[in-house]
């Protein structure tokens, strides 16, 4: 239905995105294939509606990056098509493995699996929005009346904003493991889940092991005091890789205060990450992801997309 429809490319790949991580999920919990995974509740109309719609509403808001806060789950028992189950919903627990959850209010089930299915396809980090500025906000209201909270959905449109730490506060979790006997293209897909699992920063330093063997030191720097988040990430690296050990530290830095400034080219518009310190500029640098899409999007060279951008900075 999704292949054969009118909807342009974009909303296509969302859509067909939630109902494959939908599928996946699904197939864990029954033990077979995704593509043998027949969709009940979640094949009905209204359901295919809701995916949809939503597929429609994040192409037309055409932001690459969605964040997502706590999410109540509710509790008690749902009634489905395999009999009674505790909530939340086994399809929906595996869908939300990365996500915040919390229990509070209803006796009832506040996430199904469509919902899950839509946050974890779109969803680039979980967690609590921290230095975020909101622009435009909008609400969502179901039918269904609850005592003690609103039924509603909030999204909120906004911009990511660096926030002033004093430098002597700020410290970070150094997570490290020497490495030397896995493909050095492993590295690249280990690094894209530790930044997705809320790591800051992920790099990779050549070393030389004993009895003169190459190899590799992995880093990954993590939120200091977040030790549920810590566990994970640690989880993470010896799951993809082939270390049998790994080292953690805490570790004081220094950082700049950054903001982004948006600038206008003859191709569209670009965010300029700003660095200062004690209100002076000290670096910037065109937002990579922004000058990727426009260079595209339009075909022309990303470098040049690149220098347009920092033009315009140069010339505010």
């Amino acid at each position: 239905m999704i292949r054969e429809s009118n909807l342009n490319a974009n909303t296509k790949r969302i859509a067909h995105e939630i109902f494959t991580k939908l599928a996946i999920s699904e197939g864990k919990v029954h033990h077979i294939a995704p593509e043998d995974v027949e969709f009940h509740e979640v094949g009905a109309v209204d359901s295919i509606v809701d995916t949809i719609g939503s597929a429609i509403g994040f192409d037309a808001l055409g932001f690459e990056r969605f964040l997502c806060s706590p999410i109540n789950i509710g509790s008690g028992f749902i009634h489905c098509q395999h009999g009674i189950y505790p909530v939340p919903a086994p399809a929906t627990a595996d869908l939300l493995r990365h996500a915040t959850i919390y229990q509070k209010h209803a006796q009832t089930e506040l996430v199904t699996p469509t919902g899950a299915a839509i946050l974890a396809a779109v969803v680039n980090q979980f967690g609590t929005l921290n230095g975020f500025g909101a622009e435009r906000i909008g609400y969502g209201a179901g039918t269904k009346q609850f005592a003690d909270f609103p039924n509603c959905l909030r999204l909120i449109v906004g911009e990511e904003r660096a926030l002033s730490l004093e430098p002597a506060s700020d410290k970070v979790l150094v997570i490290e493991a020497n490495i030397d006997d896995m493909s050095q293209q492993n590295f690249s897909y280990v690094t894209e889940k530790l930044l997705a699992a809320g790591a800051l920063d992920v790099f990779t330093v050549p070393i030389q092991m004993k009895k003169g063997r190459p190899g590799h030191l992995l880093q990954v720097l993590a939120p200091f005091g977040d030790k549920t988040g810590a566990e994970n990430l640690s989880r993470i690296i010896f799951q993809e890789t082939t270390t049998i050990g790994i080292r953690r530290y805490a570790a004081d830095r220094t950082i700049l205060d950054r903001e982004f400034v948006e600038v206008e080219t003859e191709f569209g518009k670009v965010r300029i990450k700003v660095s200062t310190m004690n209100g002076e500029v000290v670096n910037f640098a065109p937002e990579y992801e922004d000058c990727v899409r426009i260079a595209r999007e339009s075909n022309v060279p990303l470098k040049k997309v690149q220098a347009l951008a920092l033009n315009a900075y140069l010339s505010l």
